[in-house]
């Protein structure tokens, strides 16, 4: 039997009296649980770029960034470029 079959069989046997002050327990409990419950929940937060007004539009031209070597690729290339127009 579970703990909510005992406890309906308990109130069944109870007088009103008692059955009156346990609703009103068990309305104190709920009402002490509902805050946490809406603090418990983490406020999500902007992450820098959502701050920031979002993705760079000229960075959404360039293709593949997030590949590491295509990006190591692409920065050497824009440095030996830059390197070569200094000298």
């Amino acid at each position: 039997m579970t703990p909510k079959e005992q406890l309906i069989q308990a109130i069944q046997r109870s007088p009103d009296s008692i059955v009156q002050e346990l609703l009103e327990i068990l309305q104190a409990l709920h009402q002490q649980l509902e805050p946490e419950k809406v603090t418990a929940e983490p406020a999500r937060q902007k992450s820098v770029l959502e701050r920031m007004g979002g993705i760079p539009k000229h960075l959404l031209n360039i293709g593949g960034l997030s590949d590491r070597d295509h990006r190591r690729d692409l920065i050497t290339e824009h440095l030996q470029k830059k390197y070569r127009q200094d000298s």
